[in-house]
């Protein structure tokens, strides 16, 4: 190579505008690594030859790997003005539309390359991922189906097929293109991820972890592979190789296929570890990593404008759960209490799921879009639209979030709040919203955004009335009246090694005690029964109580339970507020991590700390006090009811005043120009 080199060099020496020899020295410095001195022979060939389109294809697609989208769209645009019929050209176009998010622009490209060339397989592919991008999935399973007629080795074709059945709800069907994509390549990670996860969504638990099992024996090091198996491990109970797959990540030892899906398995990451007592100083170094990938995968910022739109101080809600869900439901009685007249609401929904609870959100404000199924930037651009002061963020990396948005900053200030006792793991995001009990201080250290305490708790309560008409009675679930019934009604995630051997020792403690859980479905019941067997407790010490059919039903199940155990390192927030709104008491170890705090930071609020402990064994001793002392059991659970008439816990026309404090504390620190322009009467 490097003598073909120098003989160009040579040649161009004598002839530097022979376009052919600047065309053929760059591909040889681009394949040897030297991108800059290839664009400038490429940028040379062309100002020699504009009308030459191997240079000008290249060099635009040079453009488009470093990140210079708009750049290589110019340049193939300004070519087909001079060369019209140049399908290439008209290929490359779409490739750069592509890189630009700007999926019709995609489509039309690889349209009119179609026109000139109408048997291309890989271009009728190209352009079902454009249609696939737009959600006219019907179009695009049609284009796959083609490519694939014509170029039956265009693997992504089937296995795009199989993403579209998902996305349609055809379970079976996805499942059967990724195992037909899995038969012709028994190593394609994504197939095998996409495969898992539909089994998964399905309910199927036992084939999800065969799936898993064929997918580690195939692509043992495979960064995906290893995400997995924290979620894998645990539901097996397999504590041992759920450390074996931890101390593997934090060797880093397991590799993504590019940045795309370094991103995709860092934020499933970066959520999973918060079930798991890990390093809080590899946590900050995935955040920091995470933070990096980011900037690359999804581009840099879009400026906003420098002056401010007049008006009110603009709060946008960026969220998947706005609607019947946990998080929808907690936040609701904070934000229908907003102060109008200071603060105008925007909410920006990334389900496509509408119930009445969605009905009541769209009821506060006009401004509420569903961007759902736009790309992560064309999402980012319309909120940026609305000239938003502060953008709260409810779903950090739980599922469904689209954390890329954030990314891209479309607003002057961004807060993350109570979507998981984690952040984001975003330079771009300026705050994580707690409060004085949540958080230590100390744990600053171990994140990139600043922590924000507000005043109050930092969890919104709301109170539902338990259904008085119901199933949960002792008698009738078969539960003996001298039985003392702890609640854990907890997610099996949550279920780690140190909160089933706390909970072992306290059943063992206390001879006439039982577990009661609450699982989703039938197939999660086999989990708990594999954890509870891996922690060594007896199936006949746990007591399954169905799901209540809605919220009221769901209440009501503590009407059977003397006392709720916290797990750790992912406590409960929900699953706190819940059993004390019926005056049950809450066992929880304070911690040092958010997660480990949410309960104490409740209880301290609600002004009830007899039941917090700061140790393993003040655990375990308090829940066997709470089991064996009828009488200090009562008194707890009188301090409750009389805390909830009085605390500050429950007033949440209080509580959503210290909310919109905390937010204008961020503006103050981050964008101070809003707050001055309403005082100043500029705000229309």
């Amino acid at each position: 190579m490097n003598a073909a080199i120098a003989g160009y060099r040579a040649v161009l020496a004598e002839q530097p505008d022979y376009a052919p020899a600047q065309h053929l020295l760059g591909v040889l410095l681009r394949d040897r690594g030297q991108r800059r001195e290839a664009e400038q022979a490429f940028e040379a060939a062309l100002a020699a030859a504009p009308a030459y389109p191997e240079p000008r294809i290249a060099l635009a697609n040079l453009y488009r790997e470093n990140g210079r989208a708009r750049a290589a769209g110019k340049l193939c645009v300004e070519g087909l003005a001079l060369m019209p019929n140049e399908v290439s050209l008209w290929r490359a176009l779409g490739q750069a539309r592509f890189a630009q998010g700007r999926g019709r622009g995609a489509c039309q490209a690889f349209r009119n390359a179609l026109k000139l060339a109408p048997a291309d397989g890989e271009t009728h592919y190209n352009e079902g991922v454009a249609l696939q991008m737009l959600h006219r999935r019907g179009l695009a399973l049609r284009a796959y189906q083609r490519a694939l007629a014509l170029s039956p080795e265009l693997i992504a074709a089937d296995f795009n097929i199989g993403v579209i059945f998902r996305e349609q709800g055809r379970a079976q069907a996805a499942i059967s293109a990724f195992e037909h994509v899995l038969t012709r390549d028994p190593r394609h990670v994504a197939a095998h991820k996409a495969l898992a996860e539909t089994l998964l969504g399905a309910g199927r638990i036992d084939d999800w972890l065969k799936a898993f099992d064929r997918f580690e024996a195939a692509c043992p090091d495979a960064l995906p592979l290893a995400v997995m198996a924290l979620e894998a491990c645990q539901y097996r109970g397999d504590f041992a190789g759920l450390d074996r797959y931890l101390e593997r990540l934090e060797r880093d030892e397991f590799r993504a296929a590019g940045d795309t899906e370094l991103a995709d398995c860092l934020e499933e990451l970066l959520y999973l570890l918060l079930f798991f007592d890990v390093d809080p100083e590899w946590h900050l170094s995935l955040y920091k990593r995470y933070d990096a990938v980011a900037g690359r995968v999804y581009g840099r910022p879009s400026p906003l404008p420098e002056e401010r739109r007049p008006g009110k101080i603009r709060v946008g809600y960026l969220s998947g759960d706005l609607r019947s869900h946990v998080m929808g439901k907690m936040m609701w009685s904070a934000i229908e209490r907003h102060d109008r007249e200071r603060f105008e609401l925007f909410f920006y929904s990334l389900s496509t799921a509408s119930d009445e609870w969605t009905a009541r959100y769209r009821g506060l404000s006009e401004h509420f879009e569903i961007i759902a199924e736009l790309s992560e930037r064309e999402a980012a651009k319309r909120i940026a639209a609305d000239d938003l002061d502060l953008l709260v963020d409810l779903a950090t990396n739980t599922a469904g979030a689209k954390p890329g948005i954030l990314a891209l900053k479309p607003a002057r200030v961004q807060l993350t709040h109570v979507a998981s006792a984690g952040v984001v793991g975003l330079s771009a995001v300026d705050f994580k919203l707690t409060d004085a009990y949540a958080d230590l201080p100390e744990n600053q250290q171990f994140q990139l955004e600043t922590l924000l305490p507000m005043e109050g708790c930092v969890y919104p309560y709301g109170h539902v009335a338990p259904a008085p008409e119901h199933p949960f009675h002792r008698e009738r679930i078969g539960i003996a009246a001298d039985r003392i019934v702890i609640g854990g009604f907890v997610n099996q995630l949550k279920l780690s090694r140190r909160c089933l051997a706390l909970w072992r020792e306290i059943l063992e403690r206390v001879p006439n005690a039982i577990l009661a859980v609450s699982p989703r479905s039938p197939e999660h019941r086999v989990i708990y029964g594999r954890l509870f067997s891996a922690a060594g407790i007896a199936h006949s010490r746990v007591c399954v109580v169905p799901q209540g059919r809605d919220d009221a039903e769901n209440q009501a199940r503590y009407n059977i339970v003397d006392f709720v155990l916290d797990p750790m390192p992912f406590g409960s927030a929900n699953g706190s507020l819940e059993p004390l709104d019926m005056g049950v008491p809450v066992v929880t170890l304070a911690g040092r991590r958010h997660g480990e705090r949410c309960a104490y930071s409740i209880l301290a609020n609600l002004g009830v700390m007899q039941t917090v402990a700061h140790s393993g064994r003040e655990y375990v001793e308090i829940a066997v006090r709470l089991a064996t002392d009828a009488a200090f059991r009562t008194e707890v659970a009188a301090a409750i009811c009389n805390a909830l008439e009085h605390s500050a816990l429950t007033d949440m026309d209080a509580h959503t005043r210290h909310l919109e404090r905390a937010y204008l504390e961020a503006l103050e620190q981050r964008y101070p120009a809003a707050l001055h322009a309403v005082r100043d009467g500029t705000d229309g």
